[in-house]
């Protein structure tokens, strides 16, 4: 029995006293957010001590956010918790930063099981009991350079997928009108594809004049597309794809508005710091090494989608990152499926 119980490693009354919770933000307080209202639970030890409610209210307007900073300072919180509900935390947060009051961001997810507390003015006081132990753990929020770099991204990449829905607008409303273009060219707002269905929203419907427009690097001929053009002209659908040309167009106009927002940004990003584990260049290349290099930094044709910022993307983020993200394996540049992954990874290098 006494081994059985000696592998246990049964603990003594001294080491159980360890294991107690000991308080690690004796200054905090906890903000519920919402869309009408803010719960505010203070430490109800400073809460006593100030004759002070534990629980109190405040609007969501700019004025009551200041008034709640001013809350918080008079009694002397350093320290303060709140849920990332929806966008609501975002003007809050930059409202206490200002103030000096360090803000733990917490994923609601780590608590949201937890039986009972189903209010607002327990579910504040509940959080606040965790992070005055250190129970919670705050998200990562990044610099306002990074913010900016991601707000553009995430952006850009909403304007890229509602383009696409135009594009296929305008291929469902050429279908309509038997005028198969999707058939003959690889992408209806290439070059070839473009200058046919401007050529059609002026007034052209001659085939063979519309399979003038071919670009000479269009895989299909003339006659092939000249076959295709020969459709049966309909009023509205006509309508629906002159719709859809502006606002496509106007996207790209935005999209690209965006890529020199991007590249002006990327600019303002200070250099990575010299790593000291950085390998040195070799003074002289012999041609085998040299053809080596070239090969490997071989350039792809661009896509559509690719930024075009009016800079090197790719150079300018190896100089804020100071490695090439893009030696790993999925990451390319200068592509915006990539880019948000590097505004994450930015702060961290």
């Amino acid at each position: 029995m006494e081994n059985l119980l000696r592998k246990q490693k049964i603990r003594s009354v001294e080491q159980i006293e360890a294991y107690k919770l000991s308080v690690c933000h004796p200054a905090s307080a906890d903000i519920d957010l919402g869309s009408k209202e803010n719960y505010v639970a203070l430490n109800p030890a400073i809460a006593a001590a100030l004759d002070l409610p534990i629980v109190h209210t405040f609007g969501t307007t700019t004025s009551q956010h200041e008034a709640c900073r001013d809350l918080l300072l008079s009694c002397g919180v350093k320290d303060v918790s709140m849920e990332s509900t929806g966008i609501y935390w975002i003007n809050l947060h930059y409202v206490l930063r200002q103030a000096g009051i360090n803000v733990c961001l917490v994923n609601p997810k780590m608590f949201r099981m937890v039986p009972g507390r189903k209010t607002d003015v327990l579910d504040c006081q509940w959080l606040q009991t965790l992070h005055l132990y250190g129970l919670v753990r705050g998200s990562f929020i990044p610099d306002e350079q990074t913010r900016q770099l991601r707000t553009y991204m995430r952006l850009r990449e909403k304007l890229i997928q509602d383009r696409g829905r135009y594009v296929q607008r305008m291929q469902k409303a050429m279908v309509e009108m038997n005028l198969m273009l999707v058939n003959v060219v690889d992408d209806v707002t290439g070059k070839t594809g473009m200058a046919i269905i401007e050529a059609i929203l002026a007034g052209e419907r001659d085939p063979k004049v519309l399979a003038s427009k071919r670009d000479g690097h269009c895989k299909h001929s003339r006659q092939e597309i000249e076959e295709a053009m020969k459709g049966i002209y309909k009023e509205d659908q006509l309508v629906a794809l002159g719709i859809n040309h502006t606002v496509w167009k106007d996207l790209q106009k935005q999209i690209d508005r965006l890529d020199v927002e991007i590249g002006r940004l990327l600019q303002t990003f200070s250099d990575a710091p010299q790593r000291e584990d950085a390998p040195v260049e070799a003074e002289e290349q012999t041609d085998t090494d040299k053809k080596r290099d070239d090969k490997k930094k071989r350039k792809t044709r661009p896509g559509k989608n690719d930024v075009k910022a009016g800079i090197d993307v790719e150079k300018e983020l190896v100089r804020i990152c100071g490695v090439d993200l893009t030696s790993l394996t999925g990451f390319q540049a200068p592509q915006w499926t990539w880019l948000p992954v590097a505004s994450y990874v930015l702060p961290w290098l």
